[in-house]
């Protein structure tokens, strides 16, 4: 019926969440595949900028995947 998404933003540290994600649905599953769905569609479609960050070195992801 409804699904709302919300992602961080600024700094988040390791393990921390950095995206919400609220489905109303008439059964589960049917809120399961939409939470999977905007997850997805949200990794697809929205310019997200990530830092990465480790002991070695710091990488923007988005120019480590082309």
């Amino acid at each position: 019926h409804a699904v709302r998404l919300h992602h961080k933003d600024g700094d988040a540290d390791a393990g921390e969440y950095s995206v919400f994600v609220v489905a109303l649905a008439g059964h589960r599953g049917e809120a399961s595949r939409t939470v999977e769905d905007g997850i997805n569609r949200l990794k697809e479609e929205v310019p997200l900028f990530k830092k990465e960050v480790t002991v070695d070195e710091e990488f923007w992801a988005h120019e480590r995947e082309c």
